[in-house]
């Protein structure tokens, strides 16, 4: 039989890591069992997650226990890492921790438990962190990356990589209503660290194009701040401000009604996609080198603009049946690899 084990461990205040927490376990459902440990992890994250069929543990011993368990029975025992982005340094501490964790993923291998990285990206990583992951890379069964440049950044610092497999959030279903929209715009920017001023610029001219009604909105706490701000310096406009903070399904429900989204978070911009929303990635590619490469690969790069260095019209349609066929293709390759696990 084969048993897969996850344990929930995220930056919680994020609902574009919930998105990808809960993809990741829709396509675990399907193994003979699934246990998932939710220590600490608090009740509003807990409820954008399916994990209805699964065993829920609250206990990293009891969980890593079961774990053992189930391999000295002789099943198939395949434990996942959380998905997401690895970048920047790392502090003492967290290097610590990436030898302990090295050290007993060491020990899995021995016995025959089969741990898993998937749908991530690294990016601006640091000497040290590039080397705790290099070495950690030796003793997973499969560290798969979810874009190109990232594959290309591991090659050049030795980091182990399987394959590609893309961003969890291309499971999600297609869907396009045709019903009309009440959002021309939803605008969900994260405050960058550089370039705030050019950022204005282009949110200047792309408020000004509109429509119809803007409506600014944060997926993540941090965001409230900036996003209040961006919201008192348009309110001469047709424009509202929404806390979207806490469930995934009030976003999708969201992103169904409008015509275009406007962000630099990438499952803000995937998430829109799949509900029939046309994106705008307005980026920095210095602080935003994920959607780059995940936009690339999926051959939508023209919805990406540089806020820092664009002087062109800001929105691009893409054909809809291209970014239904993306899902579609995505979906198949994410598939694909975790039925070959299971095998």
């Amino acid at each position: 039989m084969t048993h897969c084990f996850f344990k929930v461990k995220t930056q919680f205040e994020n609902l574009g890591d919930a998105l990808i927490n809960r993809e990741l376990i829709k396509q675990l459902k399907p193994t003979e069992k699934l246990i998932i440990c939710i220590k600490n992890v608090p009740t509003d994250f807990l409820k954008n997650l399916d994990i209805e069929s699964a065993v829920l543990v609250n206990s990293s011993i009891y969980f890593y226990y079961l774990m053992l368990k189930s391999r000295l029975s002789l099943n198939n025992v395949n434990y996942f890492l959380n998905p997401g982005g690895y970048g920047g340094k790392i502090s003492p501490k967290k290097v610590i921790m990436y030898l302990g964790t090295t050290f007993i993923f060491s020990l899995f291998k021995i016995i025959g438990i089969k741990v898993h990285r998937v749908g991530v990206s690294f990016s601006n990583l640091s000497t040290f962190h590039s080397y705790m992951l290099r070495l950690q890379s030796k003793v997973l069964y499969s560290n798969s990356v979810r874009d190109s440049l990232t594959f290309e950044i591991c090659r050049k610092l030795k980091i182990r990589v399987s394959k590609i497999v893309p961003d969890l959030a291309f499971t999600l279903a297609y869907e396009n209503s045709n019903l009309e929209k009440t959002y021309d715009i939803v605008i969900s920017v994260r405050k960058p660290n550089n370039n705030i001023e050019s950022l204005f610029i282009a949110l200047d001219k792309i408020v000004k194009s509109a429509h119809g009604k803007i409506l600014f909105i944060y997926q993540v706490k941090f965001d409230q701040d900036f996003q209040e701000r961006l919201y008192s310096r348009y309110k001469s406009y047709d424009v509202e401000l929404r806390d979207l903070s806490k469930l995934l399904t009030e976003n999708e429900r969201l992103f169904s009604q409008c015509k275009y989204v406007v962000s630099n978070r990438l499952h803000v911009l995937l998430l829109a996609m799949s509900k029939g929303a046309m994106p705008l990635a307005l980026i920095d590619p210095a602080e935003n080198s994920k959607i780059i490469g995940i936009f690339k690969d999926a051959n939508i790069f023209k919805l990406i603009k540089d806020y820092t260095n664009c002087n062109n019209a800001y929105f691009s349609n893409a054909d809809i049946t291209t970014i239904q066929d993306i899902f579609i293709n995505n979906h198949k390759l994410i598939n694909d690899f975790f039925t070959d696990l299971n095998k």
